[in-house]
Formats: C-alpha cells, structure tokens, sequence
C-alpha cells in the first residue's frame, strides 16, 4: 500500500506534465488549423475579387506611366527628391546592406595591420577623398552637387561596421552614383580601405 502511494505520487507530477504538453500541443495545432483556415479563406476571397484586384493594379501601373509620361515629376538634381522617397531610399539602402553582409568574415589581424592601412590611404586618397573627403582636404564642389550628396566620410563612417564597410565598398550604390571597386576580385584592396577608413577605436 505504502509502495503503491509512493508510485502514485512519483506519477502524479509526471502525468501533469503530460497532460501539460499535451494541452500545448493540442492548443499549438488548433492555432496553426486556424491559421490555415484564415489563409485560405482569404485565397478565396481574393480569387472571388480578381477582377477587381487586376483593375486597381492596372490603374495604378497606367497612373504611374501617366504620371512619368506628363514630365511633372522633375529629375533636377537642384529640385532634390521627395521626403517620403528619401526616407524610402535611405530604409532601403540600410536593409540591403545588412542583408547582404551576412557570412562575410574580417580576415584575420587585416584592419589592424599598419601596411594595410598605408595601402588603403593611397586607395582611399585616389578614388574616395574626392566625393567623401578626408581630414584636413575640402570636397570635390562638383561631387556635392551630387543627388544624393555623398556623405563626407566623418560623419557617417561609424555608422557602418567593418563588414558593411567592405560590401558597400566593393559593390557601390547604385541609386547614389557611387561605383564599385574597380578590381572587385582583389579583396585584399577593398579591405584595405576599410581599415584606413574606420574609426581607431571601432573594434571588429
């Protein structure tokens, strides 16, 4: 009898905890069946409204066609752009650069390797100063006229890590006017730019 109570309480905890992930799991797939159900539903309903769906989109590309074709829209450079396409243009600019540094690594010691720091200052002076400046030299005129205006490179270099350094870098900026690397298969030069660039106290 006492075996029988002692078994019995061992059990009892356990069987709570069955019961427990029993109700989770059971809950977990009443959750997912209903959002099958929700998804589907809205499938049919937009299938059930196609015609519609199809009109609104074909209205809104020949808007946009009308909108382009009438020459309203100004592409001065003096005129600068639209805020809220700024803001788009910058939101952008900061996803695709951190979407597509994932899985690049800093070679070891690089950006703190004095040869290569000389190395990217020589790089840096002929190809980057003008547009983004560098300590003691004014901007090139011409380049700040530039939509956008290339950021001088003290303001914003710490907005970057070493890795988004080296994509933007190697890759350029396509609405921005920025170029890519000349050799982008030389890695070692665009990394040597990034370690004259960045900040001293910046740490990989």
């Amino acid at each position: 009898s006492t075996t029988d109570s002692g078994g019995g309480g061992l059990r009892g905890p356990r069987a709570k905890r069955d019961a427990d992930s029993s109700a989770r799991r059971r809950g977990l797939r009443e959750r997912l069946q209903e959002l099958d159900d929700n998804l589907r539903d809205l499938l049919v309903h937009l299938a059930s409204h196609w015609r519609l769906i199809v009109g609104l989109s074909a209205a809104t590309l020949a808007g946009a066609v009308l909108f382009a074709w009438s020459g309203v829209y100004s592409v001065a450079a003096t005129s600068g752009h639209y805020p809220f396409f700024r803001l788009f243009l910058s939101f952008a600019l900061d996803k695709s650069v951190a979407a597509h540094t994932v899985g690049i690594r800093i070679p070891a010691e690089v950006l703190e390797d004095p040869g290569a720091v000389r190395r990217g200052a020589g790089h840096y002076q002929g190809g980057c100063a003008p547009c983004h400046g560098a300590p003691g030299e004014a901007r090139n005129p011409i380049a700040r006229r530039m939509l956008p205006e290339p950021p001088y490179l003290g303001d914003r270099i710490r907005d970057w890590s070493p890795e988004e350094l080296f994509w933007i870098v190697r890759h350029g900026i396509k609405y921005a006017g920025m170029p890519s690397w000349v050799a982008p298969e030389r890695e070692d030069e665009v990394w040597a730019v990034v370690a004259f660039a960045r900040p001293r106290s910046q740490t990989p």
